[in-house]
């Protein structure tokens, strides 16, 4: 097959990338992203990456709508934006508050009918700015839930003292957004998004009306998800934090209107534009996240989505001292958008290179045979290796393992908290706790222990656990938000971590930009692993 549409403004063979067994389609006039971008493809990225601003366009796409089969992604495929869905919702409520229907300090029991407990007098900027306290769910994506069930629902979630005026991520929050939205402008909620809000084309991924175009489905663990978008709903577990859908293309256009005044007025827009309170050295503003100029090389507003059961993963930002809009959509869970914006970003912005994937180097089969085999750290923690598809594949057990292997990029003092928040949450002490543990014990039996092994981060801290029920022993992990409530959750093993061969080793997750990179050699019997964080070795058991 066939690059093609890699041109700078142009289809001409002599200015389109090599040829390669990698499809990209569309057209950019990034000299070297084009390129890139098949290299990347080949390593296993698929989906859709967009740039424009006022002397630049890219419109790219590489990998297919449905795994192996399906057509060639373009700009134009239609992806679920996940928890971006929350940015179109902040929108929509500014709108409101510009036409004088409502105000952000109103309380949000003013408007939603049926709504009681302390959550009905949480004000809407709290709910935005995801400081009103709110902890825990109102139901589970893709489960049936209606208007009136999530109004009880919401209604008897907790709202902690302790965290109001703190950043603690909700997606109860945003539904209850929608439900404002709904209650204050007397309109259903996605008429109202289809006629204030959204560009034509857009819509949702459940339900009707849908987003027009071609849709990437989702591939997680190497299998399709299943979620297309049949699900018949009612959508309300979704419905304000995670529903719509559109394209690459069409999300760079409404970010553009957004903060270009097309959608809203400019003191709207300055609302958006500075934050209004600091989490974890990034600012919040509403409906956005603020990044320093040392992520991108320029300040950027940035919204991010996914995660879920559809399998897809998106990221929007505005640039506003270039007036440029990125955006990244995913189809696979081999590399999160936002980690691959934060890869290509920096060129991309600065008109330079683009990183290159790790050229794949052929190593004999008796030198994997050689490496594979348990290795023990001093303190009992260990690595197995096993020899797996040109390469290797090692699982580590225990903290020192996997932060060797995959170092957070957080700090050791915000790890430790987690861990503890963790260990904390798996008593059952608190009311979300004891919810928790109670679906555990439902599934296992009774929960006799719960050790903590360990902590890496993917888009989100997570701590590894080992539990210990009355049926037998579970390992996974666990992440949580700033309340202490379960923001994800995957009890099936430990991590498996691929080791790609190089040059000068193996190298850890090839996803990860080079200043994180990991490297593993293997040498009388050790096994030597260097990283960010330093050098541990472990010897052969």
């Amino acid at each position: 097959m066939i690059v093609s549409g890699c041109s700078a403004e142009s289809d001409d063979p002599s200015t389109a990338a090599p040829t390669t067994d990698v499809v990209v389609t569309g057209t950019c006039d990034h000299d070297d992203l084009a390129v890139a971008l098949a290299e990347w493809g080949g390593a296993g990225f698929s989906g859709a990456v967009v740039v424009e601003g006022p002397e630049s366009s890219c419109r790219l796409g590489v990998g297919r709508t449905g795994g192996d089969a399906g057509s060639p992604i373009t700009a134009d495929t239609v992806f679920g934006i996940g928890s971006v869905s929350k940015a179109v919702v902040a929108a929509g409520v500014l709108r409101l508050e510009a036409a004088d229907v409502l105000l952000l300090s109103d309380p949000a029991g003013r408007f939603v009918e049926g709504l009681t407990g302390p959550v009905a007098e949480a004000s809407i900027e709290s709910l935005l700015l995801h400081t009103s306290g709110l902890v825990g769910s109102h139901g589970e994506d893709h489960v049936a839930l209606g208007r009136d069930e999530a109004v009880a629902a919401i209604s008897g979630l907790t709202v902690d003292e302790a965290s109001r005026g703190r950043f603690v991520y909700s997606n109860a929050g945003y539904t209850l957004l929608a439900l404002v939205i709904e209650g204050a402008s007397g309109v259903e909620f996605r008429q109202f998004l289809l006629e204030e809000v959204l560009p034509d084309g857009a819509g949702f991924w459940d339900g009707e009306p849908t987003a027009i175009g071609e849709r990437a489905l989702g591939v997680l663990d190497g299998e399709l998800t299943g979620f297309d978008g049949d699900f018949e709903g009612p959508h309300w577990a979704l419905q304000g934090n995670g529903d719509i859908a559109m394209s690459a293309a069409l999300l760079a256009e409404w970010t553009r209107g957004v903060f270009t005044g097309a959608l809203l007025p400019p003191a709207a827009v300055d609302q958006m534009l500075e934050p209004a309170l600091e989490d974890d050295g990034q600012g919040i503003t509403i409906g956005w996240g603020r990044l320093d100029d040392h992520v991108l090389g320029e300040v950027a507003l940035g919204a991010a989505g996914g995660g879920g059961e559809v399998g897809h993963e998106v990221v929007t930002v505005w640039l506003p001292g270039s007036e440029r809009v990125v955006v990244v959509a995913t189809n696979t869970d081999w590399m999160t958008a936002e980690a691959f914006l934060q890869l290509i970003g920096p060129g991309l912005v600065a008109g330079g290179p683009i990183p290159r994937p790790d050229d794949p180097v052929e190593v004999d089969g008796g030198e994997l045979d050689a490496a594979a085999g348990v290795y023990a750290l001093p303190a009992g923690e260990r690595f197995e290796v096993a020899r797996a598809d040109g390469g290797l594949v090692v699982t580590p057990t225990g903290g020192a393992a996997l932060e060797a292997l995959l170092p957070p990029t957080v700090t050791p003092a915000e790890v430790d908290d987690h861990e503890a928040a963790v260990a904390l949450m798996l008593t059952g002490q608190t009311r979300p706790s004891a919810e928790e543990v109670a679906i555990l014990e439902e599934e296992h039996g009774a929960l006799r222990d719960a050790a903590v092994l360990g902590s890496t981060n993917d888009g989100e801290l997570r701590t590894y656990v080992e539990l210990t029920f009355a049926e037998g022993r579970v390992t996974g992990w666990y992440a949580l938000d700033d309340a202490g409530g379960v923001q994800g959750v995957d009890l099936g093993g430990l991590p498996e971590v691929r080791l790609t061969p190089t040059t000068d080793g193996f190298r850890v997750d090839g996803r990860r930009p080079a200043d994180q990179a990991v490297m593993v050699t293997f040498d009388d019997d050790a096994m030597v692993v260097r990283g960010p964080r330093g050098t541990v070795v472990a010897e052969r058991a």
